[in-house]
């Protein structure tokens, strides 16, 4: 049963949302501190090459193309509450073994991949868990508003962890790790004041995996609106993974910026989010959801045309960063909404499956072309890619679409 939700606006939609959100704050801003710290330790420490880059965050990538499917079945059949929480200590014991690794001068470039690869598997889990959690926690109608919510937070933890990142990286970097350690333990900690909301349906407790799995596949492609945002998903994924894969590269080796100054520029993604979130709601009353979506993706790939020409870098953030919030609220809502109670973590981890299994490509073929031509022919193939990704939406009703209400009596 869902809980009663209180009419207020902006974050506090009830009081479990809001013991949600600080755990989804504390989790992020843990996520992003070590996200930073990753690669800057791969190129400033040990030396990685562009193609390493593109490994590095490929391997972030890669569980979401082995184990998101069968973690969307997971999710239907289990207790969400206990899932986030069990990823989050998962997440918190890894942070502290680098720690201790780069502590005791056992770190490695092999130690990072590793890493990557294991962080990348239980933020899949978390990622998937957290959207699919959501909407017990409030009505329909608030979908907008609370995603809004997870937004700000979100855009929050991207301004701190670049910042705090790039300060510790001058000098202890070790350190951390083991604050995200203590972030993440913290998170699991505020999730169990959280009430136990039913999170599973019968319908969901079947014993054919396969069966379930395709359920969800097709829920997913069987919906007129969620077919279009896939495809346009499937080509703004692929976009961004080539654009993220040589940021740090691109700011600390080509614009010669510190790696306080670089976490100071990658910063500005979550403060143009962070103002943008709380906007979204009244733009989308205004324009409608499905042009906020558009206006979303041309912001985005302005952005990274803009960075790519490195006089106008710190615009092209900002630009990111709105459009990231528009794209990212708009899309997250319309499928929260029109998906059926009981399927929400098959079709969350139907669509990441297929969309962010771009991403790794994306990343692998930036760091081709980078190291064939240039980081900055790289990245403004990358925007292009992100302008083309409009189409599925403008050729569609998504283009037309005003509402949450209304998205639901298409279904």
């Amino acid at each position: 049963m869902t809980p009663k939700t209180i009419q207020k606006p902006g974050w506090y939609i009830n009081l479990e949302y809001v013991r949600f959100l600080g755990a989804h704050f504390s989790g992020s801003f843990s996520n992003a501190l070590t996200a930073f710290l990753l690669p800057f330790l791969a190129v400033t420490v040990f030396g990685a090459s562009a193609m390493q880059m593109g490994m590095l965050l490929a391997l972030q990538e890669t569980p979401v193309v082995i184990f998101s499917l069968v973690v969307g079945v997971w999710l239907d059949r289990s207790n969400l509450k206990v899932l986030l929480k069990g990823a989050l200590v998962i997440q918190a014991f890894m942070s502290a073994v680098i720690g201790v690794s780069l502590l005791g001068a056992y770190g490695s470039l092999n130690l990072l991949f590793l890493a990557a690869f294991i962080l990348g598997t239980t933020k899949l889990v978390v990622d998937l868990a957290v959207t699919t959690y959501l909407p017990i926690l409030v009505d329909k109608d608030d979908l907008v508003a609370a995603n809004s919510g997870l937004q700000i937070s979100m855009a929050a933890e991207r301004m701190a962890g670049p910042t705090i990142g790039g300060l510790i990286a001058r000098l202890l970097p070790f350190s951390g790790f083991i604050i995200a350690a203590f972030g993440h333990v913290f998170a699991a900690l505020l999730l169990t004041r959280i009430k136990s909301y039913p999170s599973v349906t019968a319908d969901a407790r079947t014993n054919n995996l396969l069966l379930e799995i395709r359920s969800g596949l097709q829920l997913l492609f069987n919906h007129r609106l969620l077919r279009p945002v896939i495809a346009s998903s499937c080509l703004g994924a692929y976009s961004a993974g080539m654009f993220y894969a040589l940021l740090i590269l691109v700011l600390i080796k080509t614009m010669n910026y510190s790696a306080f100054q670089a976490g100071l520029m990658m910063s500005l993604i979550g403060v143009a989010t962070m103002v943008t979130a709380p906007l979204t709601t009244s733009i989308s009353l205004r324009i409608g959801i499905g042009p906020m979506m558009i206006v979303g993706v041309i912001a985005s790939a302005t952005g990274m045309f803009l960075f790519s020409t490195h006089t106008y870098a710190i615009v092209g953030l900002v630009s990111l960063g709105v459009g990231s919030s528009l794209y990212s609220i708009s899309q997250i809502s319309i499928r929260q909404a029109v998906t059926p109670d009981g399927s929400l973590g098959r079709v969350n981890s139907s669509r990441r499956f297929i969309v962010f299994a771009f991403l790794p490509l994306g990343s692998l073929t930036s760091g081709l072309i980078a190291e064939g031509a240039s980081s900055q022919v790289s990245m403004l193939i990358a925007a292009l890619i992100m302008l083309m990704s409009t189409l599925p939406l403008i050729l569609t009703p998504i283009r037309g679409l005003k509402d949450i209400n209304q998205a639901r009596s298409l279904t």
